[in-house]
């Protein structure tokens, strides 16, 4: 039992004691209240509750994106306080794929290069690059969109580029944070089964943050969190 354990490998996200806070003085307020919390690779997660709750600032401290006051955080189980800013980078740039309610691409460039630029940035092979782009834009259906800049692109395609883009990396974890809130119904069920492939079919751990109740059917495990406490924490009974 005890050499079986140890040969499990670490969880993808571990985060003990947990808090946050903001202002100064009097004016100083608490974020997060002492979170602890696991994530698993192979599991669409979301992370959900009400404006101010603390679901952006957890992720944030989950990601590396932003250090707690106390308490710590683990990614891999590389523990992020030993990390000074260019390995917070090197850990998100290798592990880490981010997609973002404003999708965050370049005007200027078209969804393959949007791809190309990050795969090219994480040290991929010259002869590589191309092939794993188109790739992860086939995966995501935008096989005949590869050419169009972000200005000829719906909303729910430039979701896809930023998923592709994410996708290309080859992530252990995936970070979104309100990634349907911006689409409509038929976008955002495309974006929600894109998120739990990730999960099911590539293996990584994909928290989602989400105010929206669209995702629920496809969650893995649903955690709830309200001021600053996780007050919830519930997987269904079978994947759809």
């Amino acid at each position: 039992m005890t050499k079986s354990m140890s040969n499990q490998p670490p969880p993808a996200v571990r985060a003990e004691g947990v808090r946050k806070s903001y202002g100064d003085g009097t004016a100083r307020m608490e974020i997060l209240k002492g979170i602890d919390l696991t994530i698993h690779q192979g599991e669409l997660t979301l992370l959900m509750g009400p404006s101010g709750s603390g679901k952006s600032t957890l992720m944030a401290m989950l990601a590396g994106l932003s250090r707690p006051d106390t308490g710590s955080v683990s990614i891999l189980g590389t523990p992020l306080a030993g990390l000074d800013e260019d390995g917070l980078n090197d850990i998100r740039l290798r592990h880490c794929g981010f997609v973002f309610q404003g999708f965050n691409l370049f005007g200027a460039l078209s969804a393959l290069d949007q791809v190309r630029l990050v795969l090219d940035l994480v040290g991929v092979p010259g002869r590589e690059i191309d092939k794993r782009a188109r790739s992860a834009l086939s995966e995501v259906g935008l096989d005949g969109r590869l050419h169009l800049k972000p200005s000829a692109l719906s909303g729910g395609e430039k979701q896809r580029v930023a998923i592709a883009r994410a996708l290309a990396k080859q992530p252990a974890i995936l970070f979104a944070d309100e990634p349907t809130s911006a689409l409509d119904r038929g976008n955002g069920e495309i974006v929600t089964r894109l998120l739990r492939h990730v999960a099911h079919d590539r293996g990584a751990a994909v928290l989602c943050v989400t105010h929206d109740s669209r995702l629920l059917p496809f969650a893995d495990r649903i955690l709830r969190i309200e001021d600053g406490r996780l007050v919830g924490d519930e997987r269904p009974n079978s994947r759809q």
